[in-house]
């Protein structure tokens, strides 16, 4: 990038001149020899033999969304043909680009002007205020064509990193649905558990309050139910949630899915649009090319199918969960029923 500043400074400053031989030098001089820049020249001889001016350097940005515009202050003189041109002013901020002195010199014939710095030589023909104002309003445009250019590229990286997201997420989903098949038979296992170490209390604890035996001397199983009545309780609410997490995540990466494929056709269209006609960015070939190969690989579509064929498998198993879950609550219920009964009825 700095090369390239150099390079156009340097233009500008050879484009500066503008004389003719029949008169004194009073105009406009441009150059559009450059891309993405149109560089100014306005001259004035007075009095007969001194030049002073400006020049105006207006250039395509890349990393921003309006054209760089670049002033400097000119002085020099004129004799014949022959013209000598010092840059002063604000260009000596960077006058190590050329020098502490960084003079120009050329010729001026027929509207044409003609500067050499070293070896490179630059041409600046004269021109109107109105041809000049139209130039930098090209230059503007190529700049809005850049900045779209951008724009586009950037919608292409967010729908790329979003679709990353999607594959992300169906991922953890695949993880977290693998493990619920898994459980099934551990969640019923856990019921099936209690409501046998329920049962056998409420089996032990009755003929011995139908004898009459003291109930402090057969409580503590009674007790143990009592205590335990948390753990059921929170276990149910805990399977009854996992149905509306099941059903909430699904949703959630359908809509994801659906927003991921609607980002990627949209930043396909705006590369496609950006990059038609003779004036597209050097880039756009291969753009366009990666897009092609990635964009249907976003989100995976391997992933997906996975996803969608795994989903009524979790739904299955979240369902016998919620089954088994609330099937064993109420019996553990009953049984824990029972048995404050029977330890309330018998007393102590």
């Amino acid at each position: 990038m700095r090369t390239r500043v150099f390079s156009v400074l340097l233009t500008f400053a050879l484009l500066t001149l503008c004389g003719c031989s029949s008169g004194p030098v009073n105009g406009y001089f441009v150059s559009r020899g450059l891309p993405h820049a149109v560089i100014m020249a306005h001259l004035v001889e007075s009095p007969p033999g001194v030049l002073s001016g400006t020049l105006e350097a207006t250039t395509v940005d890349p990393n921003s969304t309006t054209a760089t515009v670049h002033d400097y202050n000119l002085q020099g003189t004129i004799t014949g043909s022959n013209v000598s041109l010092r840059i002063t002013g604000a260009l000596a901020t960077i006058a190590g680009w050329f020098g502490d002195a960084p003079v120009l010199v050329g010729t001026l014939e027929g509207g044409r002007l003609t500067l050499s710095h070293g070896t490179d030589t630059t041409t600046l023909w004269s021109s109107s205020q109105a041809a000049y104002l139209a130039d930098v309003k090209s230059v503007d445009q190529e700049q809005a064509a850049v900045d779209q250019f951008n724009s586009a590229v950037e919608q292409a990286k967010a729908a790329e990193a979003y679709s990353q997201r999607v594959d992300a997420a169906l991922d953890q989903y695949h993880t977290w649905g693998e493990v619920r098949l898994t459980r099934v038979a551990t969640v019923k296992a856990w019921w099936t558990g209690r409501i046998r170490g329920y049962s056998r209390c409420v089996n032990r604890i009755k003929p011995l309050a139908e004898r009459g035996v003291p109930s402090w001397r057969w409580q503590q199983c009674v007790l143990s139910i009592d205590t335990d009545s948390f753990n059921r309780d929170q276990s149910l609410q805990q399977t009854l949630a996992l149905n509306k997490t099941n059903d909430s995540e699904v949703s959630r990466l359908e809509q994801m899915i659906a927003t991921a494929q609607q980002r990627n056709s949209a930043a396909g269209d705006q590369l496609r649009a950006v990059c038609a006609g003779e004036g597209a960015e050097p880039q756009c070939p291969k753009l366009l090319q990666v897009w092609s190969t990635d964009a249907p690989k976003l989100p995976d579509p391997v992933k997906i199918a996975a996803f969608r064929a795994l989903v009524p498998q979790v739904s299955a198993a979240v369902s016998a969960d919620v089954r088994a879950a609330t099937q064993g609550h109420a019996t553990l219920v009953a049984l824990a029923a029972e048995a404050n009964h029977l330890y309330k009825a018998r007393g102590s």
